[in-house]
């Protein structure tokens, strides 16, 4: 498991709702030899912005699992943008 302050070739952003969803994401993700980064680590104490904006930076390519929950959530829809920019964006879409 990547922890907070290692890069990961993958982000996964989500909502809550699908948390059992993005852990199989990254199981097989992991299975298939790539490392992986979701909010799992993320302490009370921890720069929240400042970890996610790093690994939005440093990975290669940025999940963003779209649902009605998190098409309106405020830090989906900036992890998302910031992986646009810069070029990561790979949507997955659950219903």
């Amino acid at each position: 498991m990547i922890r907070t302050g290692q890069m990961a070739d993958v982000f996964i952003s989500y909502t809550k709702p699908e948390r059992e969803l993005t852990k199989a994401l990254a199981d097989t993700l992991k299975k298939a030899g790539l490392s992986v980064w979701w909010d799992t680590e993320l302490l009370p104490k921890d720069a929240f912005r400042a970890e996610i904006d790093a690994q939005l930076d440093a990975c290669s390519a940025a999940v963003i699992i779209w649902s009605e929950k998190s098409a309106t959530s405020y830090w989906v829809l900036s992890e998302a943008d910031h992986a646009l920019r810069e070029g990561k964006l790979v949507n997955a879409h659950h219903t």
